[in-house]
């Protein structure tokens, strides 16, 4: 299926990326592809969805991001304090095969991210909805942090969207009604623009 050889071929296009966003940016700097042999890009861009995405009062969206984090396909990036926690969302092209079946992702992604993270630990992984549209949540621990990858399918726009969110192991459910709020939020956000 070609969502998940996308999935697989994110890893291709940037492996280390990829885990770093889902682990929050353990020991590697996405500034570190930027200035990597290849193509000089300019440092940093205006984030594509700053400012369309309503996150709640205690949290702070970027308004740029690098040029590694744009070749990445990052589109927003928030943060917030007391409790520390951290989202990055993703907008990755996909073109999806006639016989897309949501239900297989789940088992798909854990099996992909316990590949490429060390230390990956699962909590919980399920088949949910966000405002009407199909999605799984991946929650995980690794190295003292709490992490939910919600994957957004969207064959609408031939994209898949990937919210990754982080705190500390005692802090995650503290965030959780956040999470809630930035989901909804986001789904008005393709609704309207994709």
């Amino acid at each position: 299926m070609d969502w998940l050889r996308k999935l697989r071929g994110f890893q291709i296009v940037g492996l280390v990326i990829v885990a770093a966003l889902a682990a929050g940016f353990t020991g590697y700097s996405l500034a570190d592809k930027a200035s990597s042999p290849g193509p000089r890009v300019e440092k940093n861009v205006t984030a594509p969805a700053y400012g369309r995405i309503t996150y709640p009062k205690d949290w702070q969206e970027e308004k740029t991001i690098s040029a590694a984090e744009s070749q990445a396909d990052v589109i927003s990036k928030a943060s917030r304090h007391s409790p520390d926690a951290t989202t990055i969302i993703r907008a990755v092209a996909i073109k999806f095969e006639a016989d897309f079946d949501i239900k297989t992702l789940p088992d798909e992604a854990v099996q992909s991210l316990s590949r490429e993270i060390q230390g990956f630990s699962l909590v919980s992984k399920e088949i949910t909805k966000v405002d009407g549209h199909q999605s799984v949540e991946i929650r995980y621990k690794r190295e003292g942090y709490e992490y939910l990858m919600v994957i957004i399918p969207h064959p609408q726009s031939s994209k898949a969207f990937y919210l990754t969110f982080k705190a500390k192991d005692n802090d995650f459910d503290k965030i959780v009604s956040d999470i809630r709020e930035i989901n909804q939020s986001f789904v008005k956000y393709i609704n309207s623009d994709f």
